[in-house]
């Protein structure tokens, strides 16, 4: 079954975790959506050339109304010796303030749902083409009280375990560490060049009790967005009705109708 709940920014987000529910996403249909809206041809490149079945969930964002795509994060469950981390990656469309507010809330909805798997993981690392992407999640950092950043910009203090487990993170995960070139990102000067080489990022949760992190990640997916981001008002976050109940209309059209 999907879950899905309504996003804000007149945007509908879509949790699709498993082999056979990934099988059913049309990469096709959303590279055409993200390149009509804008998204550049190095991203939609790589995207085209990757296997989705290689991840272990994917979240969709689609506008509301007309049904096109504009948003995918990119999901790895991934462990060091002892610590489960996630690794991500992102493409969007559209204006850059407002894919920074979207990706916001899409790590919002990922921390929710980091109790519900096996194993908690405790960090998550951006393996990433994407700066916004980073920047959502350096922000995210202030938003949760506790939480952890590496690399930090603008000379900012740098935490030793935080640093050690990004590196082990990064090296479990197929990353070269491209940390420097994120900080170069994270920039207050670069923050509206789109750049175009690869960048990691990580944020640690490991000193945040459960109910506090929960309750930080419900705050950004109810945080009130920038008015050049909004479309509409912002929605409330709800449940997806049981899937006896749904109509194959309400099904995204990324995603074909998947019936066991």
């Amino acid at each position: 079954m999907l879950d899905r709940i309504v996003a804000g920014m007149n945007l509908v987000l879509h949790d699709i975790a498993g082999e056979r529910r990934i099988d059913t996403i049309d990469p096709d249909r959303i590279c055409a959506d993200l390149r009509a809206a804008g998204t550049p041809a190095r991203l939609l490149v790589w995207f085209g050339l990757q296997s989705l079945q290689q991840f272990d969930r994917i979240l969709l964002v689609r506008d509301k109304h007309a049904g096109t795509c504009e948003g995918v994060f990119l999901v790895r469950h991934r462990q060091t010796e002892t610590t489960p981390f996630l690794a991500i990656e992102a493409i969007g469309a559209g204006p850059l303030q407002r894919q920074h507010a979207m990706y916001k809330r899409m790590l919002g909805y990922l921390i929710l749902r980091l109790g519900t798997l096996d194993q908690r993981p405790v960090a998550i690392l951006a393996d990433t083409r994407n700066p916004t992407l980073c920047r959502a999640l350096h922000e995210a950092t202030g938003q949760i009280g506790g939480a952890g950043f590496y690399p930090q910009p603008d000379d900012g203090p740098i935490v030793l375990a935080t640093a050690a487990l990004a590196h082990r993170a990064a090296r479990e995960a197929g990353a070269t560490c491209h940390f420097a070139a994120a900080r170069l990102a994270l920039q207050a000067d670069a923050a509206e060049q789109d750049g175009d080489g690869m960048l990691s990022a990580m944020l640690d949760l490991r000193d945040i009790d459960e109910a506090t992190l929960d309750e930080a990640a419900r705050h950004m997916l109810r945080d009130r967005l920038p008015r050049a981001a909004m479309r509409g008002r912002v929605a409330a976050v709800l449940p997806m009705q049981g899937a006896a109940r749904r109509r194959d209309a309400d099904i995204p059209t990324h995603v074909t109708v998947f019936r066991r």
